[in-house]
């Protein structure tokens, strides 16, 4: 990383709270987007992450414009 400080560091991955908050969904959305395979986690122990990447990968793939 080439951020000043910890405090200015990008974020590597998320939890799914902190998932959701950044893009503005709930939790409970985000996890139905991963139980369709459209988004994967990796596991850190038990504990779920969202590799950033994955949720770029995620949020370019949306469409954007409404049909």
């Amino acid at each position: 990383m080439s951020d000043c400080c910890s405090c200015h560091a990008t974020k590597l991955a998320f939890t799914y709270q902190e998932a959701a908050d950044s893009v503005g969904v709930s939790v409970r959305s985000l996890q139905r987007i991963v139980e369709r395979g459209e988004m994967a986690v990796k596991y850190i122990g038990s504990k779920p992450v969202i590799p950033a990447a994955e949720l770029a990968a995620w949020l370019e793939s949306l469409p954007s414009e409404l049909s």
